[in-house]
């Protein structure tokens, strides 16, 4: 039960048995993310890939260069305005086109009916940065968090834990 901004460059992420978290991940993740056994979490990344497991409840702002996928998972949203809420990055991924609307569900094998496991929702620009400026460090203190400088942005949230680290796997 807490709010996680991850700084610096990962390989890949691994989230495994969240509950009522937020995770932000401020710059793009070089592989894949991977949620299991997550409950009623939000979840803010830039990835090549995105795997869930087992999880419910969860959302996720993203944009990611293959369609996520999710096995044995409910109630998941899916919004692809990651770049609306860290709009400092200057990922090379940006350029690629999100496909966060192509979700496969590994447990829904009916090809002609969608998934009931989650939901792709559009947002308005302004509507969705609106609605998650509170949670998402504004673009200075973000661009200083990315820098390694220690400054305020761990103020913006009631519990912060703060990652620095460039190692090829890291997880929560």
């Amino acid at each position: 039960n807490c709010k996680v901004v991850l700084n610096g460059i990962f390989q890949s992420v691994h989230l495994v048995d969240l509950e009522a978290s937020e995770v932000s991940v401020t710059r793009p993740i070089a592989g894949p993310a991977h949620i299991s056994l997550c409950r009623n979490s939000i979840f803010r990344a830039a990835c090549h890939q995105f795997r869930m497991h087992d999880s419910t409840g969860f959302t996720c702002h993203i944009h990611v260069g293959a369609g996520p996928i999710i096995e044995g998972c409910k109630d998941i949203i899916f919004f692809g305005d990651y770049y609306r809420l860290f709009p400092e990055n200057e990922c090379t991924s940006e350029a690629s086109e999100n496909k966060f609307r192509e979700v496969k569900d590994f447990n829904w094998l009916r090809t002609m009916i969608k998934s009931p496991n989650f939901e792709v929702r559009e947002s308005s620009e302004k509507a969705s940065y609106e609605q998650h400026e509170s949670a998402a460090p504004d673009s200075k203190k973000a661009a200083h968090c990315i820098d390694g400088q220690i400054n305020d942005a761990a103020n913006d949230f009631n519990t912060t834990m703060q990652i620095d680290d460039s190692s090829d796997e890291d997880e929560l």
